[in-house]
């Protein structure tokens, strides 16, 4: 995930060989190029870069977001912080590819079925990220490094193919689980990470959230279809022989944890039974920006006693808040013609205002079940002290 050479070896003689099927495209080839773990601790999490070959059988360019300046002053500090700028870097494969086989580590190549279009638009995009006063980031170990930048860049050349197939899927893993499991072998690091995370690192992770880690991100992609029902990868090769040892994987009572109570804050409730779990997955159905309804990855904490979940991600309590300045918003109604508007069951349906405007436009009014206790009104009442 984290990539620092010291020197660059330039290895072309079987370059030929690995493009000669593709000098006749009519647009360039794009393939995904992941590295596996090293030993130095910026290594640890493996690495992806996009792969860009062009159709005249040139020399292919491999676009790596995982470059950083080692000398930085404060680096360590800064990536004990997880405080780190990255930039975009364009080399050469056969540049790229001599210091991971000079230090053993695996590398692997899957070509992937991107449109024409999309794979020349691919290539242009990179080129101008390439650039020097386009090419730096802000690093984030779990939400934007060097495989989400690739998995977000890719997933744009395949239509949001991969976000549509990988967001409602999920192993079940924690931001912590990957993170443990990655860092192992460095002690202080993996002990570093585990402290400062927090209760973010116990989010149930999505198959796209957790491509964050390169090795995830290639096997996910076995499993894509483009828009015809095929699979996305269609050509897999082996550019570098591992040398050293996998990754290291999950295994039962590898980590523990302890909850320490430390006060409360008030935090949005649903009712329980509007929670769905799939697994170790919840979530719950909302109506998106588009008026769809759309399933919302959620992770919940306590039911009180009136039946209703505390919900600690993933769900907004208020979306939107329009002021207006009249007595009612009967104006502002009219105006927004919503296809639904909801009021507590306590007003009678001839009272509600809007209500006409509403119908009129084709839309319903739906009078929502009170709870005791957490209505506008008594929300009100208790800011009021009343």
């Amino acid at each position: 995930m984290i990539e620092h050479r010291d020197r660059l070896l330039r290895a072309t003689g079987w370059l030929a060989l690995l493009l000669a099927s593709f000098a006749a495209a009519a647009a360039p080839r794009i393939g995904l190029v992941t590295m596996d773990p090293g030993e130095t601790y910026w290594e640890r999490f493996g690495h992806n870069a996009i792969l860009v070959a062009p159709e005249d059988g040139s020399e292919p360019l491999l676009y790596n977001y995982g470059y950083f300046d080692f000398d930085e002053p404060g680096f360590l500090l800064r990536f004990a912080r997880g405080d780190m700028r990255y930039r975009l870097v364009e080399i050469p494969l056969a540049d790229d590819l001599a210091y991971y086989r000079d230090v053993g580590r695996g590398v692997d190549l899957l070509w992937l079925d991107v449109a024409p279009d999309k794979a020349q638009r691919l290539a242009e995009f990179l080129q101008w990220n390439a650039r020097p006063e386009n090419a730096g980031y802000r690093y984030d170990y779990f939400t934007d490094n060097c495989a989400t930048r690739v998995r977000d860049a890719l997933d744009d050349a395949l239509d949001g193919a991969l976000q549509r197939q990988l967001s409602g899927r999920s192993h079940g893993l924690t931001y912590r689980d990957e993170a443990m499991r990655l860092g192992a072998p460095v002690a202080w690091m993996a002990l570093g990470m585990h402290i400062g995370m927090g209760p973010f690192g116990d989010r149930p992770l999505s198959l796209w959230q957790e491509a964050f880690v390169p090795m995830r991100l290639r096997e996910d992609l076995r499993e894509v279809l483009t828009a015809e029902r095929h699979p996305v990868i269609v050509a897999e090769q082996t550019l570098n022989v591992a040398r050293l040892p996998p990754e290291p994987q999950l295994f039962a009572g590898m980590f523990g944890r302890v909850e320490i109570p430390a006060g409360r804050e008030p935090r949005l409730r649903v009712p329980a039974s509007a929670i769905e779990r799939i697994g170790q997955l919840e979530f719950v159905d909302a109506l998106g920006p588009d008026g769809a309804i759309e399933r919302r990855l959620v992770t919940t904490g306590d039911v009180d006693g009136s039946g209703r979940a505390e919900v600690l991600s993933g769900l907004a309590a208020v979306d939107h808040v329009i002021l207006f300045a009249e007595d009612t918003p009967r104006d502002l109604v009219a105006r927004l013609r919503p296809d639904v508007l909801a009021k507590g069951a306590d007003w009678p349906l001839e009272d509600i205002v809007g209500r006409a405007e509403v119908e009129a436009a084709g839309g319903r009014v739906e009078r929502i079940a009170v709870v005791p206790g957490v209505s506008t009104s008594a929300l009100l009442a208790r800011i009021r002290g009343t």
